[in-house]
Order: structure tokens, then C-alpha cells, then sequence
């Protein structure tokens, strides 16, 4: 099943981009939401479906139409903010694809937002990057299933090496802090898992809390082959059922 695509421009105008294409990663595209389409209902050549209000937006992965969407709640979404203490994990499951997406207020990780202002900012901002580079140390996926991590997409702000190693990456912007004159940031990471044994995957367990103990609480969605739910996590390692 693929999936329409509502993207904004750097203007901020909505673009609609018709089922079956990627409008992640493309030039003058800041941010894509992703949402499903009913087979019986394709989406027409050229008109797409309306983002309802208030839903968080999901940022695109090199993936196309391998990752099934979140369709989350209004009443969910509406509290998807800017909050210290609080951070936001996506998980979606598409056959054998797994996609992870997490969004965190800058301070919950690293203790500041604003830009650097000496080597040890700078160097935490170097070992925020690398951690979230290693997605195994922050949740874990049976090891039944067989899941290896196939792309991953970071954002630090104030940190250059915004792109991956070892991995298909693009360096591109989000958005997500241009200005830090209001010393708001968040930091975000998506990790796509290609599983041998998806037969296998029936939850993950959660250590983000345990990697960064500024987290208080967990928001997390998930859309799974089992269903869509919505929770709050707030120990250190928990595991959500798929």
C-alpha cells in the first residue's frame, strides 16, 4: 500500500503530492506529513488528501512507499509541543520495514538550546549526534525478528555533521531550529529497520528515558499491522507492545 504525501514548501504553502511518490529529500521541501490511503480510494493523479488540523508532521526517510503512515489522533497531536521534560516517539511498521521517529526539545539532551558558545557545547552537541547515531544503545528490537538498521536520518542543531555515517544520507533542513534567538530547539533522529523475521517483531523496548534522564515522559504513537495506539512512558526502559 502506498501512501499521498502533504508537503510544505519553505513558504509554507501546502503541496500535494500524489500517491506512489516521494516528496522527502527534494529540493525546496521542508516538511512531509504521511498519510494512509484506502486502496479502494486511490488518490486522484493530482489532488491529494488535507492534513487535519493539529497533526504532528512526520519527516520523510529515503523510503517512498515501504513506510505505512501514522494516522494520529487530533487530540493527540494537539499535544505534540515544545516542552521540557517531555519528548515524542513515532513507530510505524510496513511489512518488513520498521520506521522510528523521535523528536526531543534540545535541552532534554544535552542541558541548553541555544547555539554553542564553547568547545564543551560543541562537544556535547558532537556526542548527541553520535549517540543517536547508534539507535541500538536507545531501543531495541527482538532479536528474533533479525532487524538491522538500513537508513537513519539525525538533526542537531548548532551541529554540522548533520549527516549520517555508513548510511544513505542527505544533509537537509527540517526547519527545525533556523533561529535560535528565542533559544528553542529540538533535536530529531529517524531509523529505519529492514526486518528478516517480521513475524518476529511484537514490541520494542524503550531506554531513551535511560539514555537521557531529562526526559520525564515518553509521548509515543505507534501504527502497526495490530492496530494504532497511543501512550505515555515514563521509566526508564519500557516496553511497548506492536
Amino acid at each position: 500500500m502506498c501512501v499521498g504525501r502533504v508537503c510544505r514548501d519553505r513558504r509554507g504553502e501546502r503541496i500535494t503530492i500524489a500517491s506512489g511518490h516521494c516528496c522527502g529529500l527534494r529540493s525546496g521541501m521542508q516538511h512531509c506529513s504521511i498519510l494512509a490511503v484506502n486502496d479502494a480510494q486511490p488518490l486522484p493523479a493530482q489532488v491529494g488528501p488535507t492534513l487535519p488540523a493539529g497533526v504532528p508532521q512526520m519527516h520523510p526517510i529515503r523510503s517512498c512507499c515501504a513506510i505505512l503512515a501514522l494516522a494520529i489522533s487530533s487530540t493527540a497531536a494537539a499535544q505534540h509541543a515544545h516542552e521540557h521534560g517531555v519528548a515524542d516517539l513515532r513507530i510505524a511498521v510496513d511489512g518488513a520495514t520498521v520506521l522510528v521517529e523521535f523528536d526531543s526539545p534540545l535541552a532534554n539532551l544535552v542541558g541548553f538550546e541555544h547555539a554553542p558558545r564553547d568547545a564543551a557545547q560543541r562537544e556535547a552537541l558532537a556526542a548527541l549526534a553520535e549517540r543517536l547515531h547508534e539507535p541500538q544503545g536507545l531501543l531495541s528490537l527482538p532479536a528474533a525478528a533479525r532487524c538491522e538498521p538500513v537508513a537513519i536520518e539525525i538533526e542537531v542543531p548548532g551541529h554540522e555533521d548533520e549527516h549520517g555515517h555508513g548510511h544513505d544520507h542527505d544533509k537537509h533542513d527540517h526547519g527545525h531550529a533556523h533561529d535560535h534567538a528565542d533559544e528553542h530547539a529540538d533535536a530529531f533522529a529517524a531509523w529505519e529497520f529492514r526486518c528478516e523475521s517480521i513475524d518476529a517483531l511484537d514490541g520494542v523496548e524503550l531506554r531513551l528515558i535511560e539514555a537521557f534522564p531529562t526526559i520525564r515522559t515518553l509521548r509515543v504513537n505507534v501504527a502497526a499491522p495490530g492496530g494504532q495506539s497511543s501512550r505515555r512512558v515514563s521509566a526508564a526502559r519500557e516496553r511497548v507492545a506492536l
